[in-house]
């Protein structure tokens, strides 16, 4: 079974915040005084800026919890990633995702709870991510 929220190859319990964006052409409209109409320019694929998500995932102990915000550093030196949300893969075509950066929000002892990827889901681990869109080309 795919799991429902990836960034990369770290798969997550939940994605909240912001609805992942993708870059998209950009337009200048161009007028003059005294001149009838409009000239619109596309001027390339970009983003609109970067966007924040907040993911949760369980563990099987504080120390492995800790790990997963370690492993998920990493993923800032790397190369753009995919990203699927709520079972919706983002990364079609040539959209990805850059890291720029991960913040532990809540990593912790949260003792026995039932269900979760990582049993026996003894912590839990919650990063915001701060994701850039980018067009890359093959």
């Amino acid at each position: 079974m795919p799991f429902l929220n990836t960034i990369g190859v770290f798969s997550f319990l939940e994605m909240q915040l912001q609805v992942p964006t993708v870059s998209t052409q950009q337009l200048r409209v161009i007028t003059r005084e005294g001149v009838d109409g409009v000239f619109i320019m596309q001027t390339g694929f970009r983003p609109d800026g970067p966007f924040t998500l907040r993911t949760a995932i369980d563990a099987g102990n504080l120390v492995e919890a800790l790990a997963f915000y370690n492993l998920y550093v990493l993923l800032i030196d790397s190369g753009p990633v995919g990203i699927t949300w709520h079972g919706l893969p983002l990364s079609s075509g040539n959209q990805l995702y850059q890291v720029l950066k991960v913040r532990p929000i809540d990593i912790r002892y949260i003792g026995a709870s039932v269900g979760g990827f990582n049993p026996p889901s003894l912590a839990i681990c919650v990063c915001e991510w701060d994701l850039l869109p980018v067009v890359v080309t093959p």
